[in-house]
């Protein structure tokens, strides 16, 4: 009760309506409840890796958010060698550069690091532990730039046989159509939900609007377009990837728009994630989308005035999230044991 009237009593528990982010996975009864007629149980079972295991990993795939990334390595770094592969399938851009860079700055003891990127939609129901595949897609890794200057991505630095062993592993799988390509293909490939994270996402959590909100006001759809022409600038001027058709012809054609108002539409009836993890004062990837951007175009020599503006707007909203967070009394209603009914009774028994 104390939560309606008093804003730092926050009530633990609240119980929440489904999302309708999948409804052809979850279908919702007359009265509210959720009937899991569609989710496929997982077939793969769970293992639980213990920390004193040192058994040397060949093959390492990382996924999940970019700020997971650094912390998931981190516990299994003693187990790879130069002769593993590591595999960085993560949100954003720039993810293998930042774990490089903590754990890996000895090139001759490093690993083969792998970018990588899956564009299969999954749906998992975490209360009924099931998963569904939404949308076919496929995958492709690439491989970084082994040094810096023009062209130092479009030519691949091992042979395709000297890792054969991991790719092996993703042909055996033929649902995921699992793929190697140059990094200007893979970066084409990557950049659709690079730039719709960078740009809808941010333009979201600003205005408080959901994503139908943005192409009914126009201030937001003037942003959204400066976002987007800086963040295709940035692109086009990567010292890597010059010289490549393939991304000259993707950021001064029509595509990045109309890919932007496309995924628009799609999730026009979805709420912004960035929005609701700044919200509950959740870590964000902020730092490896808009951020990553910002930093290599402070490199170039490009200013990038309004995704500056943006990186720093998602870290202020972020940091006030957590400490109004932290000021909260939490509260749980539990129940009074018999033994105990007479210290806390405020009536006389009938």
């Amino acid at each position: 009760a104390l939560s309606s009237v008093y804003d730092s009593v926050e009530l633990l528990g609240r119980a929440r309506d489904p999302s309708a982010k999948f409804n052809h996975i979850l279908r919702r009864k007359a009265k509210g409840a959720v009937d899991p007629v569609l989710p496929e149980v997982l077939a793969a079972n769970t293992s639980v890796v213990s920390p004193d295991d040192n058994s040397r990993i060949n093959d390492l795939i990382i996924t999940g958010k970019g700020y997971q990334a650094v912390k998931a390595l981190e516990s299994v770094k003693h187990r790879v060698d130069k002769d593993s592969t590591i595999c960085f399938m993560n949100d954003g851009l720039g993810v293998l550069e930042d774990a490089r860079q903590k754990f890996f700055t000895d090139t001759k003891s490093s690993p083969m690091l792998l970018y990588g990127h899956m564009s299969h939609r999954l749906g998992f129901n975490k209360q009924h532990n099931a998963v569904k595949e939404i949308s076919s897609g496929k995958v492709m890794m690439s491989m970084p730039p082994i040094k810096s200057g023009k062209n130092s991505g479009l030519h691949r630095a091992v042979s395709l046989q000297e890792r054969d062993h991991l790719l092996e592993s993703f042909r055996k799988a033929e649902g995921l159509r699992g793929s190697f390509s140059l990094l200007d293909s893979w970066l084409r490939f990557k950049l659709p939900s690079v730039i719709f994270e960078s740009v809808a996402e941010p333009i979201c959590l600003m205005f408080d609007i959901p994503y139908e909100g943005i192409i009914q006001n126009p201030p937001a759809m003037y942003m959204m377009h400066k976002l987007l022409d800086e963040i295709l600038l940035v692109v086009e001027a990567l010292p890597e990837v010059q010289g490549s058709v393939i991304i000259r012809d993707f950021v001064r054609g029509p595509g990045p728009k109309r890919l932007l108002y496309n995924m628009l539409n799609e999730r026009r009836k979805q709420d912004s994630e960035l929005r609701w993890r700044v919200e509950s004062g959740l870590p964000t990837d902020v730092k490896f989308l808009n951020g990553y951007f910002v930093s290599r175009a402070k490199k170039l020599g490009l200013n990038i005035s309004c995704n500056t503006m943006m990186w720093n707007m998602v870290k202020s909203k972020h940091s006030i999230a957590v400490e109004k967070r932290n000021s909260y009394v939490p509260m749980e209603e539990t129940s009074v044991p018999g033994d105990l009914g007479f210290k806390f009774r405020t009536s006389p028994r009938k």
